[in-house]
């Protein structure tokens, strides 16, 4: 049994997305089927506003957190106090999502805790990032457990010589229990974007795909945002920000377009298949463990906009096809996707990991 141990979450809060959410309510979950499980928090100070955003969530969910700061890109005074912290704490299990997290706590962490990461994916769309994932590789060689949202990816990091013995497939999970039911329309398609305007989210194929009849939604903001409103002048595309209740949005579409160049295992395409929403993504990561091509949705070569542009039109003709097999669906997934399995599973993986230490 693990319900006698202690874990402790380590996170960096970046700008409100997927990770976000799955390690908010996965913590949740985990309180829920009785861990002691508890969040730390590690508030950059040159972004304050991440961080503040994170905590809003959590305290919105009534979940318990700790903050501790960090001054500059690397502190050295931070590692110190997570250091004594541990030390004073000595949990069972430090688990670490994502790089930054990952970094903090395997210098930090005790030599009596097991070391568990989550690797939510890569994005890679600066020199500084991609280093930081390098590093992120070498802490998770080193763990004693990693787990990965796909199959996809724990296929790509044993290929990066993370030891398959230490690899475990734990998919992310619906974290909403809001199941809105979807108001189709067959006459004309609202297709929706849902993500960062960043460049590996590949919005701006979606953009060059559509044609003039074609009215699209995009859900999210972020560096990229300019220039895509540019792109998209003399077409139908509405740009709404960031938004927090993306099932209720969904509700008001028809259609979901993921068109990333890279991904793990999309929060939004859980949401979608949960919902019983038609999609077209791009090949890439998890995303083809979820959609059955030409039966929930359709599946096109990363970055390649004409085949974008055909499968869209090929659902929009098709649509009360792709709408019935894509609801018959929902039910499988609701399962597949709740967070009591996501807490099981990765209840399993802490105790593969202390076998390890």
């Amino acid at each position: 049994m693990f319900k006698d141990k202690q874990v402790i979450f380590l996170f960096v809060p970046g700008p409100m997305g997927g990770a976000e959410k799955i390690v908010a309510y996965g913590l949740k979950a985990l309180i829920d089927a009785g861990i002691n499980a508890k969040l730390w928090i590690i508030k950059e100070e040159r972004v304050p506003h991440v961080t503040e955003a994170f905590v809003k969530l959590l305290n919105s969910e009534a979940i318990p957190y700790k903050i501790f700061s960090a001054k500059s890109i690397v502190d050295l005074n931070l590692m110190k106090t997570l250091r004594q912290e541990f030390q004073k704490t000595n949990p069972d299990v430090i688990h670490a999502h994502g790089f930054k997290a990952a970094v903090y706590g395997n210098i930090a962490q005790n030599s009596s805790s097991s070391f568990v990461v989550t690797h939510h994916g890569k994005t890679g769309h600066t020199l500084k990032v991609r280093i930081y994932e390098y590093i992120e590789l070498l802490v998770m060689k080193k763990a004693d457990a990693v787990i990965a949202v796909s199959d996809d990816m724990k296929k790509m990091l044993e290929k990066s010589g993370v030891k398959s013995e230490k690899l475990h497939i734990v998919e992310n999970f619906m974290t909403t229990n809001s199941f809105p039911n979807l108001s189709a329309n067959s006459d004309k398609l609202k297709f929706l974007f849902v993500g960062r305007l960043s460049p590996e989210k590949g919005c701006d194929i979606l953009i060059k795909a559509l044609t003039k009849e074609m009215e699209l939604t995009v859900v999210g903001d972020g560096i990229e945002r300019q220039r895509l409103e540019g792109l998209s002048q003399n077409l139908t595309v509405k740009f709404m920000g960031f938004q927090n209740d993306i099932p209720s949005i969904m509700s008001k579409h028809d259609v979901l377009v993921m068109p990333s160049h890279r991904e793990g295992q999309p929060l939004t395409l859980i949401e979608a298949c949960c919902m019983g929403m038609p999609v077209v993504a791009s090949n890439v990561g998890g995303i083809p463990e979820l959609i059955t091509q030409n039966k929930n949705g359709l599946l096109f070569s990363a970055g390649d906009s004409d085949e974008l542009r055909k499968n869209l039109l090929k659902i929009q003709s098709e649509f009360k096809i792709f709408s019935f097999n894509a609801g018959e669906l929902k039910d499988k997934f609701r399962t597949r996707f709740s967070p009591k399995i996501w807490a099981s599973k990765t209840t399993d993986v802490y105790l593969s990991s202390l076998s390890q230490v």
